[in-house]
């Protein structure tokens, strides 16, 4: 009789106990947004300007960068001692490679290639696009701002020879911090961005054919 009587308090405690449990506050996380690189139409300028396509294959590796901008997190403020990040808010992926399906995409409907892809696809390139992402985080000091830089560097792909090197940089005002503003100014900086690069690999290209001619 003791032994069950034992039993049946400690019953009853536990019961006790999950029932308090009921009035806990709810600790949930919030939940995380998450955002892609959107590619915008191409300027109308950029369409009525006819280039003529170069006769070669280019190839886009996945950006390099530090460990900063190489995840998900979206930086803000970012300084060589401290890495601060919105919060709630994610890529959808690994930057780099957000980053890298924008410069693919936005180089083949530019078609001044004969092709373009990544190094996976197995392309018989003449030439690579190597790029470093140097900076793509939002700035909170005086006025929003989001800053993208990325260092570009055209090589042959046969010798690997450097044919052409340059630092691309954007600063782009926004509105208010809020995540809509935020996330469309980084879309509107990175194809901005690709933009630069596409005229710049063309002038460079043009410039090696004209040399070979």
């Amino acid at each position: 009789m003791k032994q069950i009587f034992i039993k049946c308090l400690s019953l009853t405690v536990v019961a006790s106990f999950l029932g308090s449990c009921v009035n806990l506050p709810d600790i949930r996380k919030a939940p995380i947004s998450l955002y892609y690189l959107e590619v915008l139409p191409c300027p109308t300028d950029k369409v009525k300007t006819l280039r003529e396509r170069l006769n070669w294959q280019l190839t886009i590796d996945e950006p390099g960068a530090d460990t900063r901008f190489d995840s998900d997190y979206v930086v803000v403020n970012s300084e060589e001692s401290k890495v601060n990040y919105i919060k709630e808010v994610r890529w959808v992926a690994r930057l780099p490679l957000l980053v890298q399906e924008v410069f693919t995409t936005l180089f083949e409907q530019s078609n001044v290639v004969k092709g373009v892809g990544d190094p996976s696809e197995g392309l018989d390139a003449d030439f690579i696009l190597l790029t470093d992402i140097k900076s793509f985080q939002l700035e909170v000091r005086e006025k929003p701002t989001i800053v993208i830089q990325v260092y570009g560097r055209l090589m042959q792909a046969s010798d690997r020879e450097l044919i052409a090197a340059k630092l691309f940089s954007i600063r782009i005002p926004i509105e208010s911090e809020t995540p809509g503003d935020v996330m469309g100014g980084f879309v509107k900086g990175v194809n901005q961005i690709t933009g630069e690069l596409i005229d710049w690999v063309y002038a460079s290209g043009k410039d090696i054919r004209d040399q070979n001619s």
